[in-house]
């Protein structure tokens, strides 16, 4: 047997409603609004392997977002002199890149938390932590 339920809402459920959200105001606002403002950001960062390997992989990110959050930018490790093209998305405080290499490109899926970019990716062998730390200071 099979149940159907059907919600009608009253007029006074409805203005109860209305009375939260506007009580909740700005910060219900801003915590929908975490993500990046266009402009353009650059960031340490670190990709960690999670089974093995000797260690972070450090490098420098630059990102230019657009006003339709359309991404664009360069990567490069530290330790390779290697430029790297980067293009990808950002929609409230979820952000997905791709990070050009001579051969393929390797996708990052994330989230934006308090400035960061934390993510992960997958290289064909082993699954990676990715974080983005902002720093005005590292130069591409």
């Amino acid at each position: 047997m099979r149940t159907i339920f059907r919600f009608a809402p009253s007029a006074a459920s409805l203005g109860a409603l209305a009375l939260g959200l506007a009580a909740a105001g700005p910060s219900a606002a801003a915590a929908a609004e975490t993500g990046l403002a266009p402009g353009t950001y650059t960031y340490a960062t670190t990709l960690t392997p999670q089974f093995y390997g000797a260690g972070a992989y450090e490098g420098v990110l630059r990102l230019t977002v657009a006003n339709d959050g359309g991404i664009f930018g360069y990567f490069r490790y530290d330790d390779a002199g290697t430029v790297r093209s980067v293009v990808g998305g950002v929609t409230g405080n979820r952000i997905w890149l791709d990070l050009g290499g001579n051969v393929s490109t390797v996708p990052i899926n994330g989230t934006i938390e308090n400035g960061k970019i934390l993510g992960g990716l997958y290289d064909g062998r082993q699954p990676f932590e990715f974080v983005a730390t902002p720093d005005a200071h590292v130069t591409i």
